[in-house]
């Protein structure tokens, strides 16, 4: 039976570091399945779904990592996932764009993704970021998966209130 894991990795960004964690990853017949890998401040974060080569256990996979964890100054951690969390058939819901954008304040990403939670509404990806200007602005990407009840009409009109609320510009694409 396959065996699935979630790498987490991150450390102070330089060139190289993917290049040289997934030259470990393919000598060790690590499958790269899913990942998410990105800069937060000058950080690179990683978070990567392997499936291990048969006989190979996580242990064994975090040695096998450590000369570039120590070469590369890297936090390395590593979780074991039970197969059917992966492999497991999901039914398909629409998804959908949501982009914020605004002056930068405490609070924007708690009232949007509460309001979010509120309507049964999932969110599968998320990037947000502040731009350092005179006036800092933020700006919150967000995939979403919606429940097939939803009116996205409706939706949008709760979204503009939303955005009103907090003095930002609410965008929802499909």
């Amino acid at each position: 039976m396959d065996k699935y894991v979630i790498l987490e990795a991150f450390g102070l960004d330089k060139v190289g570091i993917i290049a040289k964690l997934s030259e470990i990853l393919a000598t060790s017949n690590c499958n790269i399945e899913d990942s998410n890998i990105s800069r937060l401040g000058q950080a690179l974060t990683m978070m990567l779904l392997l499936r291990l080569p048969g006989g190979m256990n996580p242990s064994e996979l975090l040695a096998r990592l450590e000369p570039v964890k120590k070469e590369l100054n890297l936090q390395i951690d590593i979780a074991e996932l039970q197969p059917e969390a992966v492999v497991a058939d999901l039914p398909r819901k629409p998804h959908c764009r949501l982009t914020c954008h605004g002056a930068d304040k405490i609070g924007i990403v708690h009232k949007i993704t509460k309001f979010l939670a509120d309507n049964s509404i999932n969110i599968i990806d998320m990037h947000t970021t502040v731009l350092r200007r005179a006036k800092p602005e933020y700006i919150m990407e967000l995939t979403l998966e919606l429940p097939g009840y939803i009116d996205i009409d409706k939706l949008r009109q709760q979204l503009d209130e939303l955005g009103e609320e907090l003095g930002i510009d609410i965008i929802l694409r499909q």
